[in-house]
């Protein structure tokens, strides 16, 4: 799982240094850097939406801490696309 979790890092890591090095397609890199951590924030999301789910009776709060990744993506998107 560690060495899964730091092969994660490997895709923000590429985009960071495509844009350190001046590539060519700057935006694109930034909206997919940026897409990519969209993507794991939902899956964290949804992994404390199971937790809640699963539990008997969950404090109200996990519900909110599970959708809050995913508004934060959004927010991260939108914010990206603007730039255009």
């Amino acid at each position: 799982a560690r060495a899964l979790g730091f092969a994660g890092l490997l895709p923000q890591t590429a985009a960071v240094a495509a844009l350190a090095l001046g590539a060519e397609g700057r935006f694109t890199i930034g909206v997919l850097g940026v897409t990519y951590a969209a993507l794991i924030l939902s899956f964290l999301g949804g992994a404390w939406w199971g937790l809640a789910a699963r539990a008997e009776n969950p404090p109200a709060w996990t519900w909110g801490l599970a959708v809050a990744p995913s508004l934060l993506a959004l927010a991260a998107i939108g914010t990206v696309l603007s730039f255009r």
